[in-house]
């Protein structure tokens, strides 16, 4: 089996993509929940979720944009160079501009949760 760097690099950004299905599930079960714990406590207002759908929706495009650059690390062309080095830049980027994102998704969910705590 042959990897060379560039199926390394294509791998890693491939990796980076699937990293987000975690967020995606908290997305998924968390605000419903806490909207619902919301409703049944009868406390408005209810939190504001938009920053987390904005982080949400730049994750889905820099997810998209590691898969293409993934795959354009796999195939042999002659820009592999080129495509390599926007796989290693789009890498450092993607680890750089997630850790951000999540922090905004995750605070914005589960800071509700500590508010309701706190009124009870």
């Amino acid at each position: 089996m042959n990897i060379n760097k560039y199926k390394m690099v294509g791998v890693i950004n491939i990796a980076f993509s699937l990293l987000f299905i975690p967020i995606i599930s908290i997305l998924n079960t968390m605000i419903p929940r806490v909207n619902k714990m919301y409703k049944d406590l009868e406390m408005t207002p209810g939190p504001n979720y938009t920053p987390a759908f904005v982080a949400f929706f730049i994750l889905i495009v820099i997810s998209v944009f590691n898969i293409v650059t993934g795959i354009k690390c796999f195939k042999e062309s002659p820009e592999k160079d080129k495509n390599f080095e926007r796989g290693v830049n789009f890498a450092i980027f993607t680890l750089i501009f997630d850790v951000i994102l999540i922090v905004i998704i995750s605070s914005t969910t589960i800071a509700p949760i500590y508010q309701v705590a706190g009124q009870i």
